[in-house]
């Protein structure tokens, strides 16, 4: 096996379907030249969408409301986001942004979605974004021998706590174009959720319960149920619906039920499980 493959063959490893990973380190350190470096390789040999918030120079540039509102197009996708601290930062003005920023990336695990980002210091960072995070990163650049050498350390959440994977990338400074430098990330240029949004975003979570309990539901073994078995179902696993919504949700997931005198049943069989 020649370098380049093993290199493409660890660099597989590392983007782990639904992980957060994290890049840190000062300005020059080459933290952002490694998550671009991951990011690229992501979208030229794995075939995923990339996502951004403005710093790179391929992929596609998404408003942060785009992303909270989790449309799905978001699916097996890298989202990249330089100095995420400038994103966390607006959102402390207040606590719902806080939540609505922690619920993404809850969320967004569940389209397996690999998610990069950067900062100049972790200790800047809300404890609720490192929880999230699997994987942090350190780097260092050697300019005068043109080395990108990286260390990545688990934090314990899909792989053993301490676990440290190293590595570096040769001839570094070809990847320079495919990211700025100089980009500024404006923090409140598209950071303005309306009541309506926060809505949007609760209903969004409350639907993601909805199909995960379906989920457990079909692996239980269960091809059809009655209505009223799924309500009870739903209510011990405290996913507060209504009685209205479930039957909408039902219909347009699994289809119009069949009724019979004892209630309508709702065939899952098509339901597809992870």
């Amino acid at each position: 096996m020649t370098t380049e493959e093993q290199n493409k063959k660890t660099e597989s490893k590392l983007l782990i379907d639904s992980s957060v990973l994290g890049c840190e380190g000062i300005r020059g350190s080459g933290k952002t030249l490694f998550a671009t470096y991951l990011t690229l390789h992501a979208q030229e040999v794995l075939g995923a969408k990339v996502f951004h918030n403005g710093a790179l120079s391929f992929g596609e540039y998404i408003p942060v409301e785009d992303l909270i509102s989790l449309g799905d197009r978001l699916r097996n996708a890298i989202i990249f986001l330089d100095e995420i601290q400038t994103l966390q930062d607006s959102y402390r003005a207040s606590s719902t942004m806080s939540y609505l920023f922690t619920q993404m990336l809850m969320q967004l695990r569940k389209r397996k979605i690999v998610i990069i980002w950067t900062s100049q210091n972790v200790r800047q960072l809300n404890s609720r974004l490192l929880w999230q995070t699997d994987f942090l990163c350190k780097t260092k650049f050697d300019k005068k021998n043109n080395i990108l050498f990286w260390e990545m350390t688990s934090q314990g959440t899909v792989a053993p706590y301490g676990m440290k994977k190293i590595g570096r990338v040769w001839r570094a400074n070809r990847f320079f174009k495919y990211y700025d430098t100089e980009q500024l990330i404006d923090p409140t240029k598209a950071i303005t959720l309306t009541s309506e949004g926060i809505r949007e975003n609760k209903e969004q979570e409350l639907k993601n319960k909805f199909y995960a309990v379906m989920q457990e539901i079909k692996k239980a073994g269960y091809d059809e149920l009655y209505f009223q078995d799924i309500q009870t179902v739903m209510k011990n696993n405290q996913v507060e619906i209504t009685d209205k919504k479930l039957g909408t949700w039902l219909r347009d997931t699994f289809g119009a039920p069949r009724r019979t005198n004892s209630g309508r049943i709702y065939s899952i069989e098509s339901l597809e499980t992870e």
